[in-house]
């Protein structure tokens, strides 16, 4: 009688759950699955705190709706109907100018200037930098396509003062990272079609929104974000419930520290010292994690998977039982350029962002701290990078009490940076994982950062290894 065959995914993120399952559902238990979570928690960067009323996101607070795969596994696991967007009457958003919060014009689709008239009247930009970035529909097309980075794309195309005042701080508050490295073909493709179809990206943009509009009908375009009404770790309760009663084997505080061949595949060295034997792996780390598993015996692959680099940083919830405090934010925000050189990337005010963030008569307000090149900022302790969030909000918005509580959480090497040649590098990563048959990758160092580009990446996965192994 022939064993059941045993697969393994590492890494017990967003991605990891995805992947996992997807095989639990494609496999329908013909097949002994484990998953193995280095920390004592499952969903990685997705972490939900929960008291005094607040729910406070200590990592992403909400994921796309133009991507559907996030909001396709909700409705699969039964939570479409705890999704909600964010406040529809308070979509203002800031940008730090000068020392003073200047609201982002109207009308911009995919950080690009779809109107007129509030690109005329925003103080952000000067008039010629105004008349700059309204001559972008008369400019050609770019005749050879070459690698270029977004600060050179939104440059050439609109302007360095649009760019510098405008995308580098939206951008930045994505990715944490120099906009003069990151890939416009890795980060923004989208960008680079727009130019490529209708010979100017504010066109493309245009008809994107046109789209949208049309496709909500009368009312109005829908939330560009979503989450359960509980927080994302709503997400991954639910994924963890439908893996137990999948008969999946959830494994936390089991690190993985080798994989090498095995008899009939590969051996897998966890825990204390534990030698696992599996048939196929799905890798759901971050890139230098997979990197180190497979230095022994695939040194090249590694080699690829270590030049993904990663930029850290830092979140910090602080809440204010001050009424009018509370009623007095109107918007979901502000974003911060490096010019104005804050340690500091982005405020934002959850209790005016989603409903039910906090208890009415409470202000929830979380500042984002570190970018690329600036690690230095998170090794502070804890009480330096407070005292940097609360003077964040005292030059900025002159709030200067104390707050009620804070929640402080560190996230170290936690963004991959898609710099320049990235797109390139992760087709030889998928060619070099290719020549390791039962060996699958999945993550945000490849495809996507967002939660929907990392639940489309394990499932891809799954899909993958399932099929390999027939």
């Amino acid at each position: 009688m022939t064993a059941r065959r045993r697969l393994a995914v590492i890494g017990g993120g967003i991605a990891g759950l995805a992947a996992a399952y997807e095989l639990a559902e494609t496999l329908q238990g013909k097949c002994e699955l484990l998953l193995l979570e280095a920390s004592s928690r499952l969903g990685g960067k997705i972490e939900t705190d929960l008291q005094a009323g607040l729910t406070m996101e200590l990592g992403p607070d909400s994921f796309l709706s133009t991507k559907p795969w996030a909001a396709e596994l909700c409705q699969e696991l039964g939570l479409g109907d705890s999704l909600v967007g964010t406040h529809p009457q308070r979509r203002a958003v800031f940008i730090l100018h000068r020392g003073r919060l200047e609201r982002l014009p109207d009308g911009l689709i995919m950080m690009v200037p779809t109107r007129l008239a509030p690109l005329a009247t925003t103080r952000l930009l000067s008039p010629p930098g105004k008349l700059r970035a309204c001559l972008e529909p008369l400019l050609p097309r770019a005749t050879r396509r070459r690698q270029e980075s977004i600060e050179s794309f939104i440059s050439r195309r609109f302007g360095a003062e649009l760019y510098q005042a405008i995308v580098e701080p939206m951008m930045s508050g994505i990715y944490a990272g120099d906009g003069g490295r990151l890939s416009v073909d890795a980060t923004f493709p989208i960008l680079r079609e727009w130019e490529r179809q209708y010979g100017s990206v504010a066109l493309g943009a245009l008809a994107l929104k046109r789209k949208r509009t049309a496709a909500a009908g009368g009312d109005g375009p829908p939330s560009l974000f979503l989450a359960p009404r509980g927080g994302l770790q709503q997400l991954v309760a639910a994924l963890e419930a439908r893996l137990l009663r999948s008969q999946v084997s959830i494994l936390t505080r089991m690190p993985v520290h080798a994989i090498s061949n095995g008899p009939a595949g590969y051996l897998l060295t966890a825990g204390d010292d534990q030698r696992i034997p599996v048939d196929g792996v799905i890798l759901a780390t971050p890139a230098f994690d997979a990197a180190r598993l497979l230095s022994d015996f695939a040194p090249a692959l590694a080699s690829s998977l270590d030049q993904i680099e990663y930029a850290s940083t830092a979140t910090v919830n602080l809440a204010y039982h001050d009424k009018e405090l509370a009623d007095s934010l109107d918007g979901y925000g502000y974003v911060i350029p490096a010019r104005e050189g804050r340690p500091a990337l982005a405020c934002s005010w959850t209790s005016t962002k989603f409903p039910d963030r906090a208890p009415p008569g409470t202000a929830l307000l979380r500042v984002f701290l570190g970018r690329y090149g600036q690690e230095h900022v998170i090794d502070q302790p804890d009480l330096v990078l407070i005292e940097v969030a609360r003077q964040e909000l005292s030059q900025t918005m002159g709030l200067n009490r104390k707050p009620d509580l804070v929640r402080l959480k560190r996230w170290r090497r936690a963004m991959p940076q898609y710099n320049l040649g990235h797109a390139e590098l992760v087709k030889r990563i998928e060619t070099q994982a290719r020549s390791l048959p039962g060996i699958a990758l999945a993550g945000a160092a490849y495809g996507g950062i967002g939660i929907p580009d990392c639940i489309r990446s394990g499932r891809q996965a799954a899909r993958d290894l399932a099929s390999h192994l027939g």
